[in-house]
């Protein structure tokens, strides 16, 4: 599976409480494919995040908020 198959969203641990586990971070990455989430990844820093959201973007991902 590519990049280009991926949406990505992101993600506040505290809007979700997603059944996974965050590892005490809140700020996550939610990669969706077919309207199912099929990784989190979480960070400790909203701009850790973000710089990584825009990473992604760049990667092909295509993003939803």
């Amino acid at each position: 599976m590519s990049e280009l198959d991926y949406l990505i969203e992101k993600a506040n641990w505290y809007d979700h409480k997603p059944s996974d586990e965050n590892g005490g971070y809140i700020y996550g990455i939610y990669y969706i494919q077919d309207e199912e989430i099929e990784e989190v990844e979480w960070f400790k820093s909203k701009a850790k995040r973000d710089k990584d959201f825009n990473e992604c973007i760049k990667l092909g991902y295509k993003p939803i908020n």
